[in-house]
This record gives structure tokens, C-alpha cells and sequence, in this order.
């Protein structure tokens, strides 16, 4: 759900039609998502720092919002240290943002997606 000109900001953002029914692309290099400084921060579900590193990229709080189906105050409240715990929030955040929800341990990797036969899904870390 979008207000005002919120989908159309995101749409031009995004490079999409404005009134495409598409959902819009992420402004977001997939190759983040892989960087060594990420993955830990993906595999802890560290939402607030995602959105820190996004923000770093030259992703706005409301680019995300609109990407994620948040409103800018929630994602404002994540950044001020909120945590998101809700399965189905994690997934709709990875959804929108094109993360590969197996880095966040959300799903299993497909066909060795970590480059073998072996599955794996990465947790929290430890200590």
C-alpha cells in the first residue's frame, strides 16, 4: 500500500513505469548482499543494520519503505534500534529489498546455491 506519491517516487527511483503494474525494481546492486562486510549482518537478521548499509548505498528511508511495504516511520523506528523479529515481516523486508532470503535463513538455498550439494542456512552468530 502506498500514499500519496510515494509509488510514483519509488517507480521513477526504481526506473519503472509509474503506472506499470510491476512492482517496482530495487535501486539495489544485488552484489551487496554478497560483500564480506554484509553476510554477518544478513545472517543475524540485523534489519537495523541492513538499513544502515542501505542508507550508505544511497537508499532513502522512504525507498525502503516503499520497497518493503513499511511506512518511513517504521523503518525510522528499526533504525532507532527497533528490532524485527516477525517471520513474516523478515521475509516481506528480503521480498522487497531482493535479498536472497537462504543469507537471512529464511529458506534453503536452491540447487547448491552455496556451491555444492550440500544446503545450508545460516543463523545468528555466536558470541
Amino acid at each position: 500500500m502506498s500514499y500519496g506519491h510515494a509509488g510514483k517516487l519509488a517507480a521513477i527511483v526504481a526506473g519503472a513505469q509509474a503506472g506499470g503494474a510491476k512492482k517496482p525494481t530495487p535501486p539495489i546492486d544485488p552484489a551487496l548482499y554478497r560483500r564480506d562486510d554484509v553476510c554477518p549482518v544478513l545472517a543475524d537478521r540485523d534489519i537495523a543494520a541492513l538499513y544502515l548499509i542501505l542508507k550508505d548505498e544511497g537508499v532513502t528511508q522512504r525507498q525502503i519503505a516503499e520497497l518493503t511495504g513499511q511506512s518511513q516511520s517504521e523503518v525510522s523506528e528499526i533504525l532507532a534500534g527497533r528490532k524485527v523479529l516477525s517471520y513474516d515481516l523478515l521475509v516481506r523486508i528480503a521480498e522487497g529489498l531482493a535479498v536472497p532470503r537462504e543469507l537471512m535463513g529464511l529458506s534453503y538455498g536452491k540447487d547448491g546455491a552455496y556451491g555444492g550439494d550440500e544446503v545450508t542456512v545460516p543463523g545468528p552468530r555466536r558470541g
